[in-house]
């Protein structure tokens, strides 16, 4: 009869099945976790990119100049970053997960977030016209960062540690956009 209420339930065809609930053990008995409720957690005006690390969402509200931090246990924001000038765009987590950079398209630059000091802006890097996207090696040692309004990709040295400002090198590969939108899209092969 398990084997029975197994495969019914493995071909979704649990209705169709000939045994009753009764004659099986509770234990057997799951709620499935699509049927998980849904949360709604109000962040600020266009939500646009997300990163996670250290048990937090950091989410990027392009339509302000603001970034939510979410506990991602409680599932409430806890703090709200402010940035200075220009808004928010994409964001990426460390491999180790102990900082978040975010791109600042509008105002050229890159933030580096530290999710153990209280979500503080460590480090502002200018870094050129219109950064879209960023990869970070494996490593964590280096991270690049796409610029669209310039024929050039930043590169951000941090193995100097992240308590100092990363170096910055610009390398030059062309004119245009790979997709025609105004995207550069980067691979990073090491």
């Amino acid at each position: 009869m398990k084997k029975q209420f197994l495969l019914c339930l493995c071909l979704g065809l649990l209705p169709s099945c000939q045994t009753t609930p009764a004659a099986l053990p509770s234990a057997q008995v799951s709620a499935s976790p699509l049927a998980a409720p849904l949360v709604t957690i109000p962040v600020g005006k266009s939500p646009h990119g997300m990163a996670a690390a250290q048990g937090f969402v950091y989410n990027a509200n392009s339509g302000e100049n603001t970034v939510s931090v979410i506990d991602s246990r409680s599932n409430q924001v806890i703090k709200t970053l402010t940035l200075d000038q220009g808004k928010p765009g994409y964001l990426k987590a460390f491999h180790s997960e102990s900082h978040v950079l975010l791109l600042n398209p509008e105002a050229g630059l890159l933030h580096v977030i530290d999710p153990k000091q209280g979500h503080a802006l460590l480090h502002t890097v200018p870094v050129g016209k219109g950064p879209d996207k960023v990869v970070i090696s494996a490593d964590d040692q280096k991270a690049w960062v796409s610029l669209t309004g310039e024929a050039a990709v930043a590169e951000l040295d941090f193995s100097a540690g992240l308590a100092q400002a990363p170096v910055l090198r610009k390398l030059n590969v062309g004119n245009g956009s790979s997709d025609g939108h105004g995207h550069r899209a980067l691979a990073v092969g090491l």
